[in-house]
């Protein structure tokens, strides 16, 4: 086994098509065709492929084709002692429903590099089924089958078209070949069919074959390559030289019967057409295992060969990136399915499509020649982060953390953060505070980048308590710093700055002052800010009148005092010879006139008065006489 040909699971819906069936390939080549096929029914198995390529030839292509029934895992076969995988990357046609497994689909893998003009037998074998969890017992991949185009500059040219299912096998069903290249019918048109678990003895599950309502007969049983007894009619042949041969037990007359599943259908095409109908009944309506897989016309046509050729063959893109398809070799191009894709009449269309397809692209030489060559498109997905959780740094350090959860589907993951090396561990610590770039690359090689932001957490709380808050100038104030998590500090204040932890300082004159404190841990930018006002003002002062006018003008009607500041006090009252007169406790706001007495039960004349004033830091003692006029 010289090398091992693998390709990743993904699931391929393949291109959408409004007719019955798909045109996989279409070619005029100077040379031939040939085709065989093998099965084991249940899977799994050996035998042999039987094909004829005529000596001298060159391979332009060869494919195998292969049938899903359910949903196995990859399952890798040998053919010609290569290991080949079939998986759903390489499903060529949409989804379709077997009665019998529920879910199935037309697989191919191009095998031109293994196909030599030399050879005429291909050993395959398949080995047991890879059940999945979604499987029933009969979940496989199965019905093996080689079509192989070859150019020999002696032989006149050739047409072949090869046609695969996409219809739900629910009996009676019809398929529509259009667009064929003009078939001239003065040769054989050789009509071969790929097809799975018919039989027509025992069963009664066979398939009676029409072609243009003419039938062609009852097929179903097994083939001389392969004789189990049910697994459905392959068949073999090869068309060179205008001339439509058969192989294993197959018969190029204008019939089908049992295992012969080849068929000249010239006599019931008109010369020059370019369709044709397939038509299918089953044996017994109590039918359920018939399977109709793929169907090969090899024909003669007025149509010449004309080179053509695809920029882009099968290739592998990463989910977003850009891809420009591109055909030559025509005048005119029809891309199908008709999505995914910047433009569908265009030689080069680009590739918009978010998910992997099978397109086919038919180039036209004129307007009845065409050709129609597969292209298969396989998007990996780009790495899915399930969650990433960012732990900020501490302000000024390295404590900050990046980890990553991503989806375990598309694992083993390499992560990289700022283009430093790669490293398999999703968790990236000892990060300072910023943005960061992490690019995640996982198993398919295809990368996801995120711009993630490591933020800068303030663990500093700055705080002090002032004492005193308020008193007269001066004013001595002692500050403790009840900061935490802090290592530095900064005091301002109209005086000054500092750097001691616990100040104290003196305020001189009268006035509201500001403290701001201003803690950080080491990095002056991880800072915190604290202030507080303390008010200073001057020592008591008082404005206390001698005379008051109590004739109620409005103007100087009592007896009273001004304070600068807030005092409690109590004021006595005596006549001139020194009796009580008034007693009275009382509360005083800066710069406001407080009213005593008002002197109204009183004659004119002079009085004494003594007052006791507090205020926060000090009391005083006053006395003294006022006069009385009216």
């Amino acid at each position: 086994m010289n090398r091992i040909l693998t390709y990743l699971t993904i699931w391929v819906l393949g291109f959408t098509n409004t007719q019955a069936q798909e045109v996989f390939y279409q070619d005029v080549i100077q040379g031939g065709v040939t085709g065989g096929g093998f099965t084991t029914c249940l899977g799994s198995g050996n035998g042999q492929i039987e094909v004829f390529i005529d000596p001298g030839s060159q391979i332009k292509r060869a494919y195998l084709f292969c049938q899903r029934f359910g949903y196995p895992k990859p399952t890798s076969i040998i053919f010609n002692h290569e290991i080949l995988e079939f998986n759903h990357f390489n499903q060529v046609t949409g989804g379709f429903w077997l009665p019998s497994t529920g879910e199935s689909g037309v697989h191919s893998i191009d095998v031109t590099q293994w196909v030599s003009p030399s050879q005429n037998i291909y050993e395959v074998e398949i080995p047991p089924p890879n059940m999945s969890d979604q499987c029933l017992a009969n979940c496989v991949y199965g019905a093996i089958y080689l079509c192989v185009i070859y150019e020999n500059n002696s032989l006149p040219e050739t047409a072949v078209t090869i046609m695969l299912n996409n219809q739900d096998m629910v009996n009676n069903e019809i398929y529509n070949f259009t667009e064929l290249n003009p078939i001239n019918t003065a040769y054989p048109v050789g009509l071969s069919l790929h097809t799975d678990r018919l039989n027509d003895t025992s069963l009664n599950d066979g398939s009676y074959v029409y072609f243009n309502s003419n039938q062609l007969g009852l097929i179903g049983g097994a083939d001389v390559s392969n004789s189990n007894w049910g697994c459905g009619t392959k068949g073999h042949f090869y068309y060179q030289n205008n001339q439509f041969f058969g192989l294993d037990d197959d018969v190029p007359n204008s019939s089908m019967s049992g295992s012969d599943a080849i068929a000249d259908v010239s006599s019931y095409l008109n010369n020059n057409v370019t369709s044709g109908d397939l038509h299918f009944v089953w044996q017994s309506p109590n039918t359920f295992y018939n399977i109709y897989i793929a169907f090969f016309l090899t024909y003669t046509t007025p149509c010449s060969s004309f080179p053509t050729a695809l920029t882009v063959s099968d290739t592998t893109i990463c989910e977003g990136e850009p891809l420009q398809l591109g055909a030559s070799g025509g005048i005119n191009y029809d891309w199908l399915p008709q999505t995914g894709l910047s433009c569908y009449d265009c030689p080069n269309p680009a590739f918009t499509g978010d998910s992997s397809m099978v397109y086919t692209v038919r180039i036209w030489s004129t307007d009845s020649c065409s050709k129609v060559l597969p292209v298969h498109v396989k998007v990996n997905p780009k790495p899915k982060f399930e969650s990433i959780q960012i732990t900020p740094s501490g302000c000024g350090k390295s404590t900050g953390s990046i980890a990553a959860v991503m989806d375990t589907a598309q694992a083993p993951y390499q992560y990289t953060l700022d283009n430093q090396a790669p490293q398999p561990d999703s968790v990236f610590t000892g990060l300072t505070s910023g943005n960061y770039v992490l690019s995640v690359e996982n198993v398919h090689g295809c990368t996801n980048d995120t711009l993630l932001t490591v933020h800068e957490e303030l663990s500093v709380t700055a705080s002090f308590i002032a004492n005193p808050a308020t008193g007269s100038a001066p004013l001595w104030v002692q500050t403790e710093n009840t900061s935490t998590n802090a290592t530095d500090y900064l005091w301002e204040w109209s005086g000054g700055t500092t750097t001691d932890e616990h100040p104290g300082f003196t305020l001189d004159t009268a006035g509201n002052y500001t403290l701001t404190l201003i803690a950080y841990d080491g990095a002056p930018h991880c800072s915190d800010t604290f202030s507080l006002q303390v008010l200073v003002y001057d020592s008591l002062q008082i404005r206390i009148p001698n005379v008051f006018t109590p004739n109620q003008d409005g103007r100087n009607d009592f007896f009273g005092i001004t304070t600068n500041v807030s005092v409690s006090g109590k004021v006595f009252l005596f006549n001139r010879w020194g009796n009580p007169m008034r007693e009275l406790e009382f509360t005083t706001q800066p710069q406001v006139f407080e009213p005593l007495w008002e002197g109204t039960d009183a004659t004119e004349g002079v009085y004494f008065y003594q007052l006791e004033l507090t205020s926060d830091t000090e009391t005083h003692s006053y006395s003294g006489f006022v006069q009385l006029v009216r």
